[in-house]
């Protein structure tokens, strides 16, 4: 719940693009099986997530686990966008995360659904 934490202060401070590749998890070699996939280099993730820059992101977590061998974990709660101090879009989130090589936890994958349209 902490990394989620620090996971949303970052993209709350310093913009949602440097946020995602601050927390990302390395990603292993390209297999035939990805290569089949559209791949983004670091540069271009940063570029498709900044845009919208003019909105921030935040999120709180409501739940979390961890698995057996603490390797993997999830983490799950609301996220909103913001515009000039102002929510402009919400819903639901899920992050997986895995640990790095010393111990830090890292954004494995994230997906998230839209809350109902603001009236």
């Amino acid at each position: 719940m902490a990394a989620d934490r620090n996971f949303s202060r970052l993209a709350s401070t310093r913009g949602r693009a440097y946020a995602f590749l601050a927390m990302a998890a390395t990603m292993p070699a390209c297999s035939e099986k990805a290569a089949s996939h559209q791949v983004y280099g670091r540069a271009q993730a940063f570029r498709a997530l900044s845009r919208g820059q003019d909105q921030r992101m935040r999120w709180e977590p409501q739940g979390a686990g961890v698995s057996g061998d603490g390797a993997m974990g999830w983490t799950d709660g609301r996220w909103e966008a913001v515009a000039r101090g102002a929510a402009v879009a919400s819903g639901h989130y899920l992050t997986v995360w895995t640990k790095d090589h010393r111990g830090g936890w890292k954004v494995q994958t994230n997906m998230s659904t839209p809350g109902p349209a603001k009236k």
